[in-house]
């Protein structure tokens, strides 16, 4: 037993292991010079951002990043940003503005979940084709998307 306010043998040894390793993990990391330099860049309604409530973010196959927020849709190649909204009385328009997810299945298709349905994009003439899902002309909440193996879509709603 050892006296009181000194430490014990294990002590001693545990603290002995915890500077071994906190100058082995000093002596292994890589040098200011060595790192990385990672530049990031803030995208706000100055550049064309729809809203800075942004919940989610996506990068499609092609690398343009596509931005879902609660007024519209934001699709940005590094350069610029295009927006997609909902058009009253246009149907190749998003059903809604409150975006809850952005995916691409298998195929490379961009599906966007809406408060109001499921959209698909089409590419080659840059609008939506959008499907009602649940009862009614006004469709449900869609929060997510999965394609399966066998190429079945599963819709996940309210």
């Amino acid at each position: 037993m050892s006296a009181p306010g000194k430490p014990t043998e294990q002590a001693r040894a545990l603290r002995r292991s915890a500077i071994a390793v906190a100058i082995a993990c000093t002596v292994c990391l890589p040098s200011r010079g060595d790192a990385q330099r990672l530049q990031f860049t803030k995208l706000t309604a100055d550049d064309g951002l729809s809203s800075p409530w942004v919940p989610t973010i996506y990068q499609d196959v092609r690398g343009f990043m596509w931005f879902g927020t609660r007024r519209g849709l934001d699709r940005y190649d590094g350069y610029s940003i295009t927006n997609y909204r909902h058009v009253r009385g246009d149907s190749a328009t998003l059903p809604d503005n409150y975006i809850e997810f952005v995916r691409e299945d298998r195929d490379s298709v961009l599906w966007v979940g809406t408060r109001k349905g499921l959209s698909r994009f089409d590419r080659a003439h840059d609008r939506f084709v959008t499907y009602a899902v649940g009862p009614g002309d006004s469709g449900r909440v869609v929060f997510s998307f999965l394609q399966t193996k066998a190429g079945q879509r599963w819709v996940g709603t309210e």
